[in-house]
Formats: structure tokens, sequence, C-alpha cells
């Protein structure tokens, strides 16, 4: 078994988000397919640098980056998770490693009980097994056309 390590995302991470928000496969999954420009993704991941509520984790296998995962802050204790893996790494069973352990990351540093929010589209086959085999909950579709599936986690 690899073991993925979790780090705080950095600075030096902008462009590892960047190339993997904009990566056509993950575009094609996300709620928001169009391409992201550089400097949209400049405000938007400095901001989340900033921010004292969303945490952004980057998980590495040795030394080399492999994916990401975001937790962005609803409310007093709701996140929405969002996380994504390079394409050479899809498919060798590294995202629920990476998944689990920035799960248990977030756990670390938020107080108390808290409820973790996925949305999945449905033809997004691996990630709804991914999400159901961390005991992920679907709770209903979430669009008009019945393309994604909401999923959640209460720790």
């Amino acid at each position: 078994m690899h073991d993925i390590k979790i780090s705080f995302a950095k600075t030096e991470d902008s462009y590892f988000f960047y190339y993997l928000r904009n990566e056509l496969c993950a575009r094609n999954n996300s709620q928001t397919t169009s391409f992201v420009s550089t400097e949209n993704h400049d405000k938007w991941y400095n901001a989340k640098l900033l921010s004292s509520k969303d945490v952004i984790l980057v998980g590495r296998l040795n030394t080399i980056r492999i994916g990401v995962c975001r937790f962005e802050f609803i409310d007093s204790n709701q996140f929405i998770v969002s996380y994504s893996l390079v394409p050479a790494m899809r498919g060798k069973r590294l995202s629920y490693q990476l998944l689990y352990k920035s799960i248990h990351k977030l756990k670390n540093i938020v107080e108390g009980d808290f409820n973790l929010i996925a949305n999945v589209r449905d033809s997004n086959i691996a990630s709804r097994k991914l999400l159901e085999s961390l005991n992920f909950k679907e709770v209903y579709t979430i669009s008009s056309d019945h393309s994604f599936i909401k999923y959640t986690f209460n720790l």
C-alpha cells in the first residue's frame, strides 16, 4: 500500500491546483465545467490560503504531488468537500487514502462535530463508489436534470 502524506496547501502549490482544476476529466465531473483563467484562479487561490475557515490540502506520494482535497466552509458545522488526483494516479486506489487522510486532518483542526457534503455527478461512478466506501450517505439528487447526487458524512 502506498503511503500518501497530507499537508496544508502553500503558495507554491497554486499551479498544481490550477492544473487539476482545468484538467479535462476533472472539469467534466465538476459542477462548473468551464476553463478557469489564471487570473481568476490566482484570486480564488490566494483567498483560500488566507481563509481561516476553508481548508485546502495537498496529497503527496513520497515528494510528488498527486492530488488535492478542499473543504469549503458553509456554516458552523458544514463543509463542502472536493478532491482530485492527477490523471496518472487515477484507478490505483489512491483516492481513498487521499480523502480518508484529508478528512482526519480536518477533524484534527475543527472543534466539535461537523458534516461533510459532496456533490457528485451521477455518471462519476468512481467518486460515488469512493464516497460510499468511506460511509458517505446518498441524500438526494441536487439538480433539475438529475445529473448530480448529494452525499453527506457526519463526524
